[in-house]
């Protein structure tokens, strides 16, 4: 399988709290073992994270790694492809009341330094 798609089909995995099992789809006979890397779960994944709490939206930069909204917690946070925790975790701003956490829910990724981030002076181009 290629490398890319097999990183990519773990890295789903990564928000996932289903056990782990083997799967087919039956029109092409793709067959692939589902590993749960991170949870915040002890026991859950390959890797427990406390802030990975209530997980929504992926990205992936190209050749870098895989960012993870952790709604709950207000964050978001960057993995490798292997689950493990790269760089640092990120505080979301809450657009309305800047006292609350926020609940980051949806995720987008932007190589370019002309869009900034909303509430702040810094550019998605980190």
């Amino acid at each position: 399988m290629n490398p890319k798609i097999r990183l990519l089909l773990t890295a789903l995995s990564v928000a996932t709290s289903l056990p782990s099992v083997a799967y087919a789809q039956s029109t092409t006979a793709l067959l692939y073992k589902k590993t749960v890397l991170v949870s915040d779960t002890k026991g859950s994944g390959l890797t427990q994270d406390p802030v990975m709490v209530n997980p929504w939206g992926m990205a992936f930069q190209p050749d870098g790694a895989f960012w993870i909204n952790d709604s709950n917690s207000g964050v978001a946070t960057l993995y490798d492809g292997n689950g493990t925790k790269v760089q640092k975790t990120f505080t979301i701003p809450n657009p309305i009341n800047a006292s609350l956490k926020s609940q980051p829910t949806g995720l987008g990724w932007n190589p370019t330094p002309g869009f900034l981030v909303p509430g702040t002076n810094l550019t998605a181009l980190l």
